[in-house]
């Protein structure tokens, strides 16, 4: 509870909330992600910043957003850079990796990624 006697909202809730308030069919693909990164450490640290989710071991960290046209990971750009080959035929920006569905994420290799950008 918080000062004035109501229940104070965990940042966990509010990254429910987030993914909760996106179209059905992009919700699977952010829970998905969630479990991914959050199952890659027990010391990673889930809060919303710049409006999305996003996934901190002190300075390191990654996030993810929905858009109308896409899901969005974001990490380190130039870790983005070193693996742009290990994913062919996504869409991939200065710092992040897009897509549609969940099925088109080479998911070790995503791991491994997710993994170099949060642990090191």
């Amino acid at each position: 509870m918080n000062g004035n006697g109501q229940a104070m909202i965990t940042q966990s809730e509010i990254v429910d909330t987030y993914i909760a308030g996106v179209p059905i069919e992009r919700q699977e693909a952010l829970n998905t992600l969630r479990q991914w990164i959050l199952g890659l450490s027990m010391d990673i640290i889930e809060n919303l910043d710049y409006g999305m989710p996003t996934y901190h071991i002190g300075t390191r960290y990654c996030s993810f957003a929905y858009t109308r046209n896409y899901v969005a990971i974001y990490m380190d750009a130039n870790l983005v850079d070193q693996h742009r080959k290990e994913f062919p035929g996504l869409n991939i920006e200065k710092n992040s990796i897009r897509f549609h569905e969940i099925s088109e994420l080479p998911k070790l290799t995503l791991l491994i990624v997710l993994k170099e950008a949060l642990l090191g």
